[in-house]
């Protein structure tokens, strides 16, 4: 039997290299990001998952702590991060809103906290205070209401667990603990809630006439 020569000894190293670069895009490998941002924190339960906006491409993605969460792509070059353990974690990545414009780099806080009974999935778009009956309030002159169905990041949150200010109190008054808002004179304001904890904050529109 002929003995291979040494020369060839190397041949399956290199084909396992040229495979494993084949499978990177190339702009991965040559292009530097022409911007970064850190996204609105995403917060959680354990056993759901957090889905991002779909992209024209994502490299480089990495989770911190994967005891906390573990980040995946899927077949719509979307972000999915799945919350595995109670803790916070940070999961980074480029992107590209469409095919040959610049990679950005992203920076994704993420909280995971409390159980879910059955896996479910956050969009990117309910991240943050969001209000179900919507973001706009009429009222009269002495009236009160409170905003109800809020989220924080997909999940029920209770007003008072908020902080809640008025951009003017001559129009509409609000309780800071309660978020209870009280129409005083004629006019447009806006009631902002704000999340201590993690600094999120979303605006009620309140029109007192």
């Amino acid at each position: 039997m002929k003995k291979i020569g040494s020369k060839w000894k190397w041949m399956p190293v290199l084909l396992a290299v040229v495979a494993l670069l084949s499978s990177v895009p190339a702009t991965a490998l040559t292009e530097t990001a022409s911007a970064s941002h850190t996204l609105p924190r995403a917060t959680i339960p354990e056993h759901t998952s957090y889905v991002s906006d779909i992209y024209a491409g994502v490299v480089h993605l990495k989770a911190d702590d994967e005891a906390i969460a573990v980040a995946s792509v899927d077949g719509q070059n979307r972000v999915v991060v799945t919350a595995v353990g109670k803790g916070s974690t940070t999961v980074s990545y480029w992107y590209q809103n469409s095919v040959g414009a610049d990679w950005v780099s992203a920076s994704l806080p993420v909280t995971v906290s409390g159980e879910s009974q059955s896996g479910a999935s956050v969009s990117a778009a309910s991240i943050g205070i969001t209000f179900t009956q919507g973001t706009a309030v009429h009222m009269t002159p002495g009236a009160s209401s409170t905003v109800s169905g809020i989220k924080k990041s997909g999940s029920p949150i209770r007003a008072d667990q908020l902080l809640w200010v008025s951009s003017s109190d001559s129009v509409v008054k609000v309780n800071s603990r309660t978020g209870e808002m009280t129409g005083v004179g004629k006019g447009t304001a806006t009631v902002f809630a704000v999340d201590p904890t993690d600094q999120l904050c979303a605006g009620v529109t309140v029109t007192v006439a």
